[in-house]
């Protein structure tokens, strides 16, 4: 008997409106767009790369939420580029409160670039929050990333470890045009990824098993 699938660690859908609570808290300018990550600050997080592909886009601010061993270095990096007032390091934040800094950025960064299987199959939970929060995502090209932004076609897909090419997705993502597409997109899947969609998989494969049933390796 094959009963063989697999359910995404999906966080719970908890709707949070669009706010200028960045811009507020931290004092960021109208003019500028917002890009967040959120998470470790890490190595093979692709969080350099990040800053260097920023460092000469006069209108983006960076809000890097979050704290960890590669935090003093970043903070040099952006002293070093001259862009210390464009980038925020929140440090951490209480969970129940992370939606709301989520929800008042323009688009989110998950560039995981470390090596090894664990980090090439990685489906990070910030995507999913990304996406609740209908905000676009610059992603990196790794199989299960890409499979939902590009198939969703909510955001972008990067070699995490090519600045270049981040910094050639950020200004795709500051266009209004390829934007608003992006926001589009998200507005019709944000309740899609969510983990009263994924318990319906995990019942499926639970009910299969138990009524003897065989089922696909896979169950997407």
């Amino acid at each position: 008997m094959n009963v063989a699938g697999f359910v995404r660690n999906i966080p719970e859908f908890q709707p949070v409106p669009h706010s200028d609570f960045l811009r507020q808290t931290y004092g960021i300018p109208l003019q500028n767009k917002i890009g967040i990550y959120q998470g470790m600050i890490f190595e093979g997080r692709g969080l350099k790369e990040i800053l260097t592909a920023a460092k000469d886009i006069t209108n983006l601010s960076l809000v890097f939420v979050g704290d960890g061993p590669l935090l003093p270095e970043l903070k040099q990096m952006a002293r070093n580029f001259a862009m210390a007032h464009r980038v925020v390091f929140t440090g951490l934040v209480p969970f129940q409160q992370l939606k709301q800094y989520t929800a008042s950025a323009d688009f989110g960064f998950t560039v995981i670039s470390g090596k090894g299987l664990s980090y090439y199959h990685a489906l990070p939970n910030k995507l999913f929050e990304y996406i609740q929060a209908e905000i676009p995502v610059i992603g990196s090209n790794y199989p299960e990333i890409a499979a939902i932004i590009d198939q969703e076609q909510i955001g972008l897909t990067v070699d995490p470890t090519n600045s270049a090419e981040i910094s050639q997705a950020i200004l795709q993502m500051l266009d209004t045009t390829v934007y608003e597409q992006f926001k589009f997109r998200l507005k019709k899947i944000a309740q899609k990824y969510t983990w009263r969609e994924e318990a319906k998989r995990y019942l499926r494969i639970v009910e299969s098993a138990m009524n003897g049933e065989n089922l696909p390796t896979q169950i997407r």
